[in-house]
This record gives C-alpha cells, sequence and structure tokens, in this order.
C-alpha cells in the first residue's frame, strides 16, 4: 500500500468528481469495473471548492495497493478513517472539512481515490492537507509504514535510481514518449551506477554531457538536458540527481528495495512515534489556525445617545455587553475509529506487537488505561490566563490525536473502548475550556470598554 498526492486542484471541482466517477479511464477507455463511491458528499465538496476565488480549490489522491493486496470491507473503512485522523486531525467532517471517498478497481488492483476540499468551511481559510515541505513528506512516509504493517502488507521502498515521473507523464497518453525517454535513460545510468563507473553526481553530469545532450540546468534536486532533437530541455529527478547524494548508500537502498521486507520491532515503533508526532504538530497548527472568534453585541449604545422616548433629556443607561457566545471547535473529531488490526488479524494472521494495557502512561508519550487520574484536569484560572487556557486546550488536543492514533493500531478490542472513553472525557475538559475562555475573553472587552469619568450622574 502507498499513498499518492495528485498534482491537480486548480480545476472545476465538478469535473473532478466526474472524472473519479465516469465510466471512462484518463485515456478515455472504457473502465473494466465501474467506480464506486464510497464516503462523501459530492455537493458539499463542490460547494466548498467554488467558495472560494484561491487557485488551489482541492488536494486530490489516492490510496494504492498491490495486486496480491486485498483489503476487506471493514478495513478499507478504516483506513480511510485513520487517514483522516492522521492528516485531518481535529477537525470534523462536514463541519470543517468536505471529502470525497471513490474506490478504482479497473486496473486488476484496488486504489482509493481521495478529493479533499482546499478550504476550512467555518473559516474560509485555505486547508491543505499536503503542504510542501519534508515534515510533510516525512508525514506520509510515517502513515504508509504503520498501515502496511498493520494490515501485514510489505513495506514500499522506492528504488533510488529511478527517475521520477511526473504526473503528465506517468498518467497521460502525452506523456508516453517523455515517459519512455526517462526510463531507457534510468536502465542506462543505472547499470553504470551499480557497476561504480559513476560514483558521484559530479561524474554523473560528466557522463550526461558526453553521451546525452547538453546539461542545461542543475539545481538542489534535479539536473535538466537538453536530448538530441529536443526542443525543450528535460528535469531529471530522484535521489541520485540531489547534490548531497550519497552513490554507494543508494546502491544499498536499491538491492534492497528487491526484496519484500517488513518493519523491524525498532522500526515499528520508531514510524509509529514518528506519525504521532507529526499529527500532534498538524492538530496544534490546526487548532490556532481554525479557531473561531468570539463575536459581541450591544443591547444598548453606551455613548451616551439620547434617549427618544424621553424628548432627548435622559441619558440610557450603561449595559454590560452581551457576548455571543461561539464555541471553539479544537478537536471534535469522530473518536470512533475501530482498529485496521482488529478486524485483519484474524484474516492476516499477521501479529502486530502492542504495549501491554498496564505500562501505558501519559507521561511516557502512552495513554494510561487503568486510572482516571492520568487523563488532564482542569484547573481554575484566573482573568489573566486566557492565554494559559489557549495553551491548555492544544495540549489536550495532541492528546486527543495521540489517543486516536493509538486506537487505531490497537489489537484489543476492551483496549479500544477505553481509549474512546477517554477521548471522551478529554473533549468535555476541552469544552469546558472553550466555554471559560470565551468567558475570560467576554469580560476582558467589557473592562476595557471607554467610560465617561467626568460626567456625574444626576441625584
Amino acid at each position: 500500500m502507498m499513498v499518492r498526492v495528485f498534482n491537480t486542484g486548480t480545476g472545476n471541482a465538478k469535473s473532478a468528481i466526474n472524472y473519479l466517477m465516469g465510466k471512462n479511464d484518463h485515456t478515455g477507455k472504457l473502465r473494466a469495473v465501474a467506480p464506486e463511491w464510497l464516503h462523501g458528499s459530492p455537493s458539499l465538496f463542490q460547494l466548498v471548492c467554488n467558495s472560494t476565488d484561491r487557485k488551489q480549490k482541492y488536494v486530490s489522491g489516492a490510496i494504492s495497493f498491490r495486486d496480491n493486496e486485498h483489503p476487506s470491507e471493514g478495513q478499507i473503512k478504516n483506513i480511510m478513517a485513520a487517514f483522516k485522523a492522521s492528516f485531518l486531525p481535529g477537525l470534523k467532517e462536514d463541519d470543517n472539512y468536505a471529502d470525497a471517498w471513490i474506490a478504482h478497481r479497473d486496473k486488476s488492483n484496488l486504489e482509493l481515490h481521495f478529493v479533499v476540499a482546499g478550504t476550512e468551511i467555518q473559516s474560509g481559510r485555505q486547508l491543505n492537507i499536503h503542504p510542501p515541505g519534508k515534515r510533510n513528506i516525512a508525514h506520509f512516509q510515517a502513515f504508509t509504514q504503520v498501515m502496511n504493517q498493520a494490515l501485514g502488507y510489505d513495506q514500499v521502498t522506492p528504488d533510488p535510481l529511478k527517475i521520477a515521473l511526473n504526473e503528465f507523464e506517468a498518467k497521460t497518453d502525452a506523456g508516453k514518449k517523455s515517459r519512455r525517454v526517462k526510463r531507457i535513460l534510468s536502465s542506462e545510468l543505472h547499470s553504470h551506477i551499480v557497476s561504480g563507473r559513476i560514483a558521484n553526481r559530479d561524474e554523473l553530469i560528466t557522463h550526461l554531457e558526453g553521451n546525452y545532450g547538453e546539461v542545461t540546468r542543475i539545481g538542489k534536486d534535479y539536473i535538466s538536458i537538453k536530448l538530441p532533437g529536443s526542443s525543450k530541455a528535460k528535469r531529471l529527478k530522484g535521489p541520485l540527481f540531489q547534490a548531497d547524494a550519497d552513490y554507494q548508500e543508494l546502491v544499498k537502498q536499491h538491492q534492497k528495495s528487491k526484496q519484500p521486507q517488513k518493519l523491524t520491532t525498532e522500526e515499528y515503533t520508531q514510524a509509529k512515534t514518528t506519525l504521532e508526532k507529526l499529527t500532534f504538530e498538524r492538530a496544534a497548527y490546526f487548532a490556532k489556525r481554525y479557531k473561531k472568534k468570539t463575536t459581541f453585541k450591544r443591547t444598548l449604545s453606551n455613548r451616551g445617545k439620547a434617549h427618544k422616548a424621553s424628548g432627548g433629556n435622559v441619558k440610557p443607561p450603561l449595559k454590560r455587553i452581551q457576548p455571543e457566545i461561539q464555541q471553539v471547535q479544537i478537536c471534535p473529531a469522530d473518536t470512533k475509529i475501530l482498529s485496521v488490526v482488529a478486524a485483519t488479524s484474524a484474516e492476516t494472521g499477521t501479529e502486530v506487537s502492542t504495549h501491554q494495557l498496564s505500562k501505558f502512561n501519559v507521561e511516557t508519550s502512552t495513554p494510561s488505561v487503568n486510572e482516571d487520574s492520568h487523563i488532564p484536569t482542569v484547573n481554575p484560572v484566573s482573568n489573566a490566563m486566557v492565554f494559559g487556557i489557549e495553551m491548555e486546550i492544544g495540549n489536550l488536543a495532541n492528546l486527543v490525536s495521540k489517543l486516536m492514533i493509538r486506537a487505531q493500531t490497537t489489537t484489543n478490542a476492551a483496549y479500544y473502548e477505553i481509549l474512546h472513553a477517554q477521548i471522551v472525557k478529554l473533549q468535555h475538559q476541552m469544552e469546558v475550556l472553550n466555554y471559560r475562555m470565551q468567558m475570560e475573553k467576554a469580560k476582558d472587552a467589557q473592562d476595557a470598554q471607554p467610560r465617561d469619568f467626568c460626567h456625574k450622574p444626576k441625584i
């Protein structure tokens, strides 16, 4: 199993849905198996996408399975839930985001295609589940590793000696020629690198210039070359074209990629730790970016305007500002996520090591299951502690996301129920903190209102 995110999302949302559910594939050929709608509201997805003038309307991708990987219906549901818990942590479906999932089975394997609208519904701000940067790439890699191990699948180990193909080259007939050229070039370079005739990037550049054409540009992670008879240079990307590439290490990774493999216990633990950490970071970022603001409304003017009913001689009394409290939806995500392994361990015969219940402890970044005292409690805070409340909400949101990750990978049904109960308690505490924070802000706003201290009230 692997996750791919496509270089699309700027077009019409309706067209994207029509293609994913269409009878014909991207080449125009009739699909051997009709697409299957799995989840989501197409109307809401289109509405949210069309509500913005931003160029990027949505994120599109697919979770692809090998020909010998056949997840059950229950596993498919759990994989989708785990994906959303990892990359949309703390956000609630239909309230904060709109998505759609469609299954394609016309290529002899299963592909779970997904589209996520690029706008957070409550705030109208941009929502990007696949932002640029190495941390996001590491996030998706950790998710893939954890899910493959939980499902009993072999790990996806990309061949570092292959030249990467862009979406145009990989998916379209128009890119067929470019795809063929890159694959031939990749095969020829592969033999030279494995044999040691090309030992580093400088030697690669010399080899390209001496045998294939003009190297027109050299970047940190790519090399552009203009082949004979071509009007434009082709950009070559992949690990072997990076400035800091270690070719000896790449050869080792290449040889390793040819052999089916599972993660060791240590590697699996590290992958789960990475997934949890990056999910927490994303949850905290979303909590800060998409929290709702408190709005205020005056019941009567406090600026001393004349009261019409009294002939203009009596000023209205100063009334308290009545806040219209809006609960901040920090982490209302669906906590009823069944374990992927619980639904599949009997089918796959795969044993995934899990922590003993008695060993779980919040202080060690794992949840306690025997004592409620390990669940953070709400402490009284003063009016000047709004920032402290926000920090506490963020901490609770992180802990909730962590418990949700544990719930995704546990094989123990009883433990899952305990995790679910803890998550519900934590979310209740967050609601209490949300309300208190809004009250503190309302009081601060009231205290900050200008007053006419020079005016003496009439007796």
